[in-house]
């Protein structure tokens, strides 16, 4: 993704118009059990463009709001406020970060002596 300004937004727009066509083809009324965020959006989004999206699904789509349900969000820790860990998550994984510059452009910048250790 890009930091350029209005992006999100204009990728939201399209976002949407995708749920509609997805919505329209499964239906509104089968319960949603597993919902997976990742691939850099969730920390590529702000708050109120995640909660614009998690709107646009719920208008969309039977998510379930008790009883079982998986929903999940991958998050780069350094983008995380005391707000978000009022989410209350029932769990939290962690993963090693993967420095693999020669495939990850973006990760060219990072001096790969200034990360932690695996320990």
């Amino acid at each position: 993704m890009t930091r350029e300004q209005g992006v999100a937004q204009t990728y939201l727009e399209h976002l949407q118009q995708e749920i509609r066509l997805q919505s329209a083809l499964v239906g509104d009324t089968r319960p949603i059990t597993q919902m997976h965020w990742g691939g850099g959006t969730p920390t590529y989004l702000d708050h109120a463009q995640i909660t614009e999206l998690m709107h646009m699904l719920a208008s969309h789509f039977n998510l379930l709001d008790k009883g079982y349900r998986e929903y999940s969000i991958e998050i780069d820790p350094r983008t995380v406020e005391l707000n978000t860990i009022a989410l209350r998550p029932e769990r939290i994984a962690c993963y090693n970060y993967a420095h693999l510059p020669e495939r990850f452009t973006s990760q060219r910048a990072i001096d790969r002596l200034t990360l932690s250790t695996p320990e």
